[in-house]
């Protein structure tokens, strides 16, 4: 699922294991402390919807 992960340990303490997927990217503790949960939710709700339009990321348009 997406969004802030709960559980055991502190926030650099690498006490949860997770299973990702390829092209994945997660965020250290202190990157969402200091952007924030809200903007991050946002922006992967815009860039899936983007994506899912067709259009290309902005990695990709640097590459062509």
């Amino acid at each position: 699922d997406d969004g802030e992960v709960e559980g055991p340990g502190t926030g650099t303490s690498d006490s949860i294991p997770a299973l990702l997927s390829d092209g994945e990217f997660v965020f250290t503790a202190k990157a969402v402390k200091n952007i924030g949960v809200d903007k991050l939710r946002k922006m992967m709700k815009q860039a899936e919807e983007s994506y899912d339009a067709g259009n290309q990321s902005q990695e990709e348009e640097e590459i062509v």
